[in-house]
């Protein structure tokens, strides 16, 4: 008589995988390199003097500043309800997105 089989165990290389541990954001901030405020400034083609500085690393940019006229820019918003495991977050999206069109050429900006 034959009798059924039984399921096969999963070998330990099936097991789940753990989320790498995140990096706590002071070691990050110490790895990169910060850029003066008016460099991004320049480089976003605005007036230093139509923004209001707070500090050395932040600007208030008033939407009369902001250059009329040209082409249509595009807006991604990025919303998030739960997080996940890997503690990945809106800010990580949102830079990850940034750096990947800046890398192709495009200007974006983070805000």
């Amino acid at each position: 008589m034959l009798r059924p089989r039984r399921a096969a165990r999963p070998s330990s290389s099936r097991r789940a995988t753990r989320a790498p541990d995140p990096v706590p954001s002071a070691g990050v901030t110490r790895e990169v390199a910060v850029r003066a405020m008016r460099e991004v400034v320049d480089q976003l083609g605005l007036e230093w003097g139509a923004l209001e500085p707070y500090g050395h690393d932040k600007v208030k940019v008033p939407l009369e500043a902001i250059p009329r006229g040209g082409a249509s820019g595009k807006l991604v918003v990025v919303t998030a309800i739960t997080p996940t495991p890997a503690g990945e977050g809106k800010t990580t999206t949102s830079i990850g997105l940034t750096d990947g069109l800046a890398a192709i050429g495009k200007r974006a900006v983070v805000a």
